[in-house]
């Protein structure tokens, strides 16, 4: 009879600490997405740049949004990755006088900017 009754009670509090952390908010859930696209556009811009450093060249002037994906394409290791940024971002790279270059990830449905990032600030990117 104790036996029971202290699994009974040890099974009510461990149910009670499940209850204790709230389910995360949309708001919560939104913010950690987006933590971890920021991470991984940042190891996305140095992968094109080391790209490009390895052959001894600038990014091209003509860069844009399908030549970043294509540089990704043959450089970057975790292509589902770059399949769920490309699926879930309006994306826009160009070229930035210098030999670099600015991506910028939209929101999908309204086209609001999220984040940006510039190829020569590579330790951080612009969350707006």
């Amino acid at each position: 009879m104790r036996t029971s009754l202290a699994v009974s009670f040890a099974l009510l509090a461990l149910q009670g600490c499940c209850w204790l952390k709230p389910c995360p908010t949309d708001d919560e859930k939104r913010v950690q997405r987006l933590s971890q696209v920021e991470t991984r556009l940042a190891d996305f811009s140095m992968t094109v740049t080391a790209y490009y450093g390895k052959r001894g060249e600038r990014t091209p002037a003509d860069f844009d949004e399908a030549t970043f994906f294509r540089v990704l394409g043959e450089a970057y290791p975790r292509q589902a990755d770059v399949q769920e940024v490309k699926d879930g971002y309006r994306v826009r790279a160009r070229s930035v006088p210098g030999g670099f270059y600015e991506v910028v990830l939209c929101d999908r449905a309204s086209g609001g900017k999220l984040m940006e990032d510039l190829s020569c600030t590579m330790s951080s990117v612009d969350a707006s």
